[in-house]
Protein backbone atom coordinates (compact mmCIF):
# COMPACT_ATOMS: atom_id res chain seq x y z
CA UNK A 1 0.00 0.00 0.00
CA UNK A 2 2.85 2.06 0.18
CA UNK A 3 6.53 2.97 -1.15
CA UNK A 4 8.52 0.16 0.24
CA UNK A 5 11.52 2.53 1.51
CA UNK A 6 11.34 3.35 5.16
CA UNK A 7 12.38 6.98 6.28
CA UNK A 8 13.87 7.63 9.37
CA UNK A 9 12.03 10.74 11.63
CA UNK A 10 12.34 14.06 10.41
CA UNK A 11 15.16 15.13 13.00
CA UNK A 12 17.50 12.21 11.37
CA UNK A 13 16.53 12.50 7.74
CA UNK A 14 19.42 13.74 5.84
CA UNK A 15 16.26 15.31 2.84
CA UNK A 16 14.23 17.63 5.78
CA UNK A 17 11.15 18.08 2.51
CA UNK A 18 9.92 14.45 2.62
CA UNK A 19 5.85 14.26 3.95
CA UNK A 20 5.84 11.30 5.94
CA UNK A 21 2.85 8.56 6.53
CA UNK A 22 2.54 6.86 9.34
CA UNK A 23 3.68 3.14 9.41
CA UNK A 24 0.69 2.27 12.00
CA UNK A 25 -2.23 4.51 13.02
CA UNK A 26 -1.08 4.56 16.84
CA UNK A 27 2.67 5.34 15.55
CA UNK A 28 3.54 8.95 15.39
CA UNK A 29 6.03 9.82 12.25
CA UNK A 30 8.02 12.29 14.62
CA UNK A 31 9.25 9.16 16.52
CA UNK A 32 8.80 6.45 14.37
CA UNK A 33 9.60 7.65 10.99
CA UNK A 34 7.26 6.63 8.43
CA UNK A 35 7.13 5.97 4.34
CA UNK A 36 7.23 8.67 1.63
CA UNK A 37 4.31 7.82 -0.44
CA UNK A 38 1.39 5.10 -1.01
CA UNK A 39 -0.17 3.30 -3.76
CA UNK A 40 -3.63 4.23 -5.13
CA UNK A 41 -6.54 1.94 -5.82
CA UNK A 42 -8.21 4.23 -7.95
CA UNK A 43 -9.15 7.51 -9.04
CA UNK A 44 -11.64 10.50 -8.79
CA UNK A 45 -12.62 12.97 -11.34
CA UNK A 46 -13.31 16.04 -9.55
CA UNK A 47 -14.75 19.67 -10.86
CA UNK A 48 -13.26 22.28 -8.55
CA UNK A 49 -14.39 26.06 -8.97
CA UNK A 50 -12.78 28.63 -8.76
CA UNK A 51 -13.64 32.71 -8.51
CA UNK A 52 -13.91 34.34 -11.39
CA UNK A 53 -11.84 31.43 -13.39
CA UNK A 54 -12.96 28.62 -15.65
CA UNK A 55 -13.68 25.46 -13.58
CA UNK A 56 -10.94 22.58 -13.46
CA UNK A 57 -10.88 19.32 -13.72
CA UNK A 58 -8.11 16.47 -12.11
CA UNK A 59 -8.25 13.18 -11.45
CA UNK A 60 -6.84 12.54 -8.01
CA UNK A 61 -5.45 9.14 -6.42
CA UNK A 62 -7.57 7.21 -4.02
CA UNK A 63 -5.11 5.71 -1.16
CA UNK A 64 -5.48 1.73 -1.40
CA UNK A 65 -4.77 2.18 2.50
CA UNK A 66 -8.89 3.39 2.63
CA UNK A 67 -10.20 0.35 0.61
CA UNK A 68 -11.35 -1.62 2.91
CA UNK A 69 -12.98 1.66 4.77
CA UNK A 70 -14.34 2.18 1.54
CA UNK A 71 -15.56 -0.94 0.81
CA UNK A 72 -17.06 -1.34 4.53
CA UNK A 73 -19.23 1.37 4.51
CA UNK A 74 -20.91 0.54 1.04
CA UNK A 75 -22.99 -1.94 3.85
CA UNK A 76 -23.74 1.03 5.77
CA UNK A 77 -25.14 3.27 2.96
CA UNK A 78 -22.42 5.95 3.89
CA UNK A 79 -19.91 4.91 1.06
CA UNK A 80 -20.20 8.78 -0.80
CA UNK A 81 -19.35 10.19 2.61
CA UNK A 82 -16.46 8.58 3.19
CA UNK A 83 -15.29 8.96 -0.28
CA UNK A 84 -15.36 12.48 0.42
CA UNK A 85 -13.54 12.52 4.00
CA UNK A 86 -10.61 10.58 2.23
CA UNK A 87 -10.59 12.63 -1.08
CA UNK A 88 -11.41 16.37 0.90
CA UNK A 89 -7.36 16.52 2.18
CA UNK A 90 -6.34 15.53 -0.83
CA UNK A 91 -8.37 17.90 -3.32
CA UNK A 92 -7.71 20.93 -0.64
CA UNK A 93 -4.27 20.55 -0.29
CA UNK A 94 -3.68 21.13 -4.16
CA UNK A 95 -6.22 23.91 -4.34
CA UNK A 96 -5.93 26.62 -2.04
CA UNK A 97 -8.01 29.25 -3.91
CA UNK A 98 -11.06 26.98 -5.05
CA UNK A 99 -14.32 28.09 -3.85
CA UNK A 100 -16.12 24.47 -3.99
CA UNK A 101 -15.56 20.88 -5.37
CA UNK A 102 -17.86 17.91 -6.63
CA UNK A 103 -16.02 13.96 -7.66
CA UNK A 104 -18.38 14.18 -10.82
CA UNK A 105 -16.64 10.35 -11.73
CA UNK A 106 -16.05 7.76 -8.89
CA UNK A 107 -13.72 4.37 -9.18
CA UNK A 108 -11.92 5.52 -12.36
CA UNK A 109 -9.62 2.37 -13.11
CA UNK A 110 -5.81 2.44 -13.91
CA UNK A 111 -4.96 2.21 -17.69
CA UNK A 112 -8.33 4.51 -18.67
CA UNK A 113 -8.28 5.71 -22.25
CA UNK A 114 -9.01 9.23 -22.14
CA UNK A 115 -9.03 11.65 -25.51
CA UNK A 116 -8.23 14.91 -24.72
CA UNK A 117 -7.51 18.15 -27.07
CA UNK A 118 -6.03 15.20 -29.64
CA UNK A 119 -4.69 13.71 -27.44
CA UNK A 120 -5.18 9.84 -26.85
CA UNK A 121 -3.69 8.59 -23.84
CA UNK A 122 -4.02 6.05 -21.02
CA UNK A 123 -3.78 7.29 -17.04
CA UNK A 124 -0.74 5.13 -14.47
CA UNK A 125 -1.07 7.45 -12.15
CA UNK A 126 -2.22 11.09 -11.16
CA UNK A 127 0.37 12.10 -12.83
CA UNK A 128 1.78 9.97 -15.68
CA UNK A 129 0.37 9.32 -19.03
CA UNK A 130 0.92 6.68 -21.69
CA UNK A 131 0.73 7.34 -25.49
CA UNK A 132 -1.89 5.50 -27.08
CA UNK A 133 -2.06 6.60 -30.62
CA UNK A 134 -0.18 4.25 -32.45
CA UNK A 135 3.24 5.79 -34.09
CA UNK A 136 2.60 4.75 -38.27
CA UNK A 137 6.23 5.23 -40.30
CA UNK A 138 6.91 4.29 -44.19
CA UNK A 139 8.11 1.53 -45.26
CA UNK A 140 11.18 2.57 -46.08
CA UNK A 141 12.24 3.88 -42.16
CA UNK A 142 10.49 0.30 -41.13
CA UNK A 143 13.01 -1.12 -43.54
CA UNK A 144 15.97 1.12 -41.97
CA UNK A 145 14.82 0.25 -38.46
CA UNK A 146 14.73 -3.96 -39.40
CA UNK A 147 18.33 -3.44 -41.57
CA UNK A 148 20.42 -1.32 -38.39
CA UNK A 149 17.79 -1.37 -35.00
CA UNK A 150 15.68 -4.45 -34.69
CA UNK A 151 17.19 -7.06 -36.45
CA UNK A 152 21.54 -6.02 -37.62
CA UNK A 153 22.44 -9.26 -37.75
CA UNK A 154 19.92 -10.46 -40.22
CA UNK A 155 18.37 -13.47 -38.39
CA UNK A 156 14.46 -12.25 -38.83
CA UNK A 157 14.57 -11.12 -42.37
CA UNK A 158 16.43 -10.87 -45.76
CA UNK A 159 19.20 -8.71 -46.13
CA UNK A 160 19.29 -6.70 -49.47
CA UNK A 161 22.06 -5.25 -51.41
CA UNK A 162 21.57 -1.23 -50.63
CA UNK A 163 21.65 -2.28 -46.91
CA UNK A 164 25.65 -1.23 -46.99
CA UNK A 165 24.70 1.87 -48.34
CA UNK A 166 24.10 4.95 -46.51
CA UNK A 167 23.50 3.93 -43.24
CA UNK A 168 23.58 7.25 -41.38
CA UNK A 169 21.88 9.01 -43.86
CA UNK A 170 18.57 6.62 -43.53
CA UNK A 171 18.34 6.68 -39.99
CA UNK A 172 18.61 10.56 -39.77
CA UNK A 173 15.74 10.34 -42.27
CA UNK A 174 13.79 8.00 -39.75
CA UNK A 175 14.65 10.38 -36.71
CA UNK A 176 12.95 12.83 -39.37
CA UNK A 177 9.74 10.96 -39.63
CA UNK A 178 9.70 10.33 -36.11
CA UNK A 179 9.85 14.16 -35.72
CA UNK A 180 7.36 14.40 -38.10
CA UNK A 181 4.91 12.26 -36.81
CA UNK A 182 5.19 13.49 -32.77
CA UNK A 183 5.02 17.10 -34.01
CA UNK A 184 1.48 16.37 -36.26
CA UNK A 185 0.03 14.04 -34.77
CA UNK A 186 0.96 13.51 -31.20
CA UNK A 187 0.11 16.19 -29.13
CA UNK A 188 0.76 14.54 -25.85
CA UNK A 189 4.04 15.35 -26.41
CA UNK A 190 4.12 19.02 -26.05
CA UNK A 191 4.34 18.42 -22.25
CA UNK A 192 7.73 19.35 -20.27
CA UNK A 193 8.56 20.43 -24.36
CA UNK A 194 10.00 17.03 -25.38
CA UNK A 195 9.05 17.40 -28.98
CA UNK A 196 10.70 20.35 -28.78
CA UNK A 197 13.81 19.18 -27.14
CA UNK A 198 13.58 16.41 -29.43
CA UNK A 199 14.00 18.65 -32.66
CA UNK A 200 16.90 20.81 -30.88
CA UNK A 201 18.48 17.27 -30.57
CA UNK A 202 18.98 16.80 -33.98
CA UNK A 203 22.42 18.09 -34.94
CA UNK A 204 23.78 16.18 -31.86
CA UNK A 205 21.81 13.06 -33.78
CA UNK A 206 23.78 13.51 -36.98
CA UNK A 207 27.03 13.85 -35.15
CA UNK A 208 25.99 10.52 -33.28
CA UNK A 209 27.73 7.19 -34.43
CA UNK A 210 25.75 4.92 -36.51
CA UNK A 211 25.53 2.48 -32.80
CA UNK A 212 24.24 5.29 -30.97
CA UNK A 213 22.01 6.22 -33.54
CA UNK A 214 20.25 2.48 -33.77
CA UNK A 215 20.19 3.04 -29.73
CA UNK A 216 18.41 6.69 -29.61
CA UNK A 217 16.09 5.33 -32.00
CA UNK A 218 15.50 1.77 -30.19
CA UNK A 219 14.62 4.16 -27.09
CA UNK A 220 12.88 6.39 -28.66
CA UNK A 221 10.27 3.84 -30.55
CA UNK A 222 9.90 2.16 -27.25
CA UNK A 223 9.03 4.88 -25.00
CA UNK A 224 6.90 6.46 -27.45
CA UNK A 225 4.91 2.61 -28.33
CA UNK A 226 4.24 1.83 -24.59
CA UNK A 227 6.19 4.07 -21.78
CA UNK A 228 5.34 7.29 -19.90
CA UNK A 229 8.51 8.02 -18.99
CA UNK A 230 10.82 8.26 -22.57
CA UNK A 231 14.41 6.66 -21.39
CA UNK A 232 17.58 8.38 -20.94
CA UNK A 233 19.22 9.55 -24.11
CA UNK A 234 22.59 10.11 -23.72
CA UNK A 235 23.88 10.04 -27.16
CA UNK A 236 21.88 13.24 -27.95
CA UNK A 237 22.36 14.91 -24.78
CA UNK A 238 18.78 13.99 -23.16
CA UNK A 239 18.13 12.96 -19.80
CA UNK A 240 15.39 11.10 -19.42
CA UNK A 241 11.52 13.13 -20.25
CA UNK A 242 8.18 11.75 -18.64
CA UNK A 243 4.73 12.87 -19.65
CA UNK A 244 3.70 14.02 -16.57
CA UNK A 245 0.78 16.70 -15.38
CA UNK A 246 0.30 16.83 -11.77
CA UNK A 247 -3.26 15.56 -10.67
CA UNK A 248 -3.81 15.13 -14.30
CA UNK A 249 -5.54 18.11 -15.63
CA UNK A 250 -8.29 17.69 -18.37
CA UNK A 251 -10.67 19.95 -20.27
CA UNK A 252 -14.39 20.09 -20.09
CA UNK A 253 -14.45 18.13 -23.60
CA UNK A 254 -12.09 15.45 -22.44
CA UNK A 255 -13.71 11.81 -23.32
CA UNK A 256 -13.54 8.55 -21.41
CA UNK A 257 -13.30 5.76 -23.62
CA UNK A 258 -14.48 2.40 -22.42
CA UNK A 259 -13.82 -0.95 -24.71
CA UNK A 260 -15.33 -3.93 -23.93
CA UNK A 261 -12.73 -7.37 -23.22
CA UNK A 262 -13.12 -8.36 -26.98
CA UNK A 263 -12.19 -4.47 -28.72
CA UNK A 264 -15.64 -5.07 -30.01
CA UNK A 265 -17.95 -2.33 -28.60
CA UNK A 266 -16.53 0.72 -27.61
CA UNK A 267 -18.30 3.69 -25.51
CA UNK A 268 -17.14 7.22 -25.46
CA UNK A 269 -18.58 9.67 -22.33
CA UNK A 270 -17.51 13.17 -22.25
CA UNK A 271 -16.58 15.24 -19.16
CA UNK A 272 -19.46 17.47 -20.36
CA UNK A 273 -22.28 14.58 -20.13
CA UNK A 274 -21.07 13.58 -17.01
CA UNK A 275 -21.64 17.09 -15.65
CA UNK A 276 -25.11 17.03 -17.32
CA UNK A 277 -26.61 14.29 -14.46
CA UNK A 278 -26.23 16.88 -11.96
CA UNK A 279 -28.49 18.77 -13.44
CA UNK A 280 -30.89 16.10 -14.13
Amino acid sequence: MFNQTLYPRHERDVQKTRTLIRKKKNLDTDIYGGYTGNVNSFFVLVQTKRKNKPDKFNLYGVPRRFLDVLEASKSTGNYEQKLHEIVDPIVKSNNNKMTSYRIIKDKVPYYQAILDEGSKFCITSDQYRYNCRQLILSQEAQKSLMDYVVDPNFYQHKKTKDVVFDKDTKLVKVYDEILHQVDTYLPLYTIRSISTKLKKAHSAFEKCSLKDKAYVLDRLLTSISSNPTMPDLKPIGLTPLTLIKKNCPLTENAVFIYTSPTGMKSKKVSIKQMIEKFKN
